[in-house]
């Protein structure tokens, strides 16, 4: 099924819809009658989905740069012949800076 095409996810629906049986009711004229609504609502479950996997990009690229940042802070650290008094909070305040740099808007 492609689960992008309004008419395709109808015929889908169509086809689970259609093997019901009820005495007097005719499933696929009802169906046929909320087709609209159907495919209104699949369009907008498209959307939807397509705004959370944009959502899961842009947080996974800034978890991978805030890991980078944190991992060339390591070793900067590491190098360092003088450790910091409070090398937690160093870590913190990096991270902090790195995430508002990449949270501004791209001009």
């Amino acid at each position: 099924m492609d689960s992008t095409n309004p008419n395709s996810i109808f015929a889908e629906y169509t086809k689970v819809f259609g093997q019901f049986k009820l005495p007097g009711v005719d499933v696929g004229k009802i169906l046929e009658s909320r087709r609209k609504d159907i495919e209104a609502l699949a369009e907008a479950n498209t959307a939807a989905f397509v705004g959370v996997q944009s959502l899961a990009r842009k947080q996974a690229e800034i978890m991978r740069a805030m890991f980078t940042e944190l991992q060339s802070f390591g070793a900067r650290l590491a190098a360092s012949t003088s450790q910091p008094a409070n090398a937690g909070e160093v870590v913190q305040q990096a991270l902090h800076k790195e995430l508002k740099t990449l949270l501004q808007p791209k001009k």
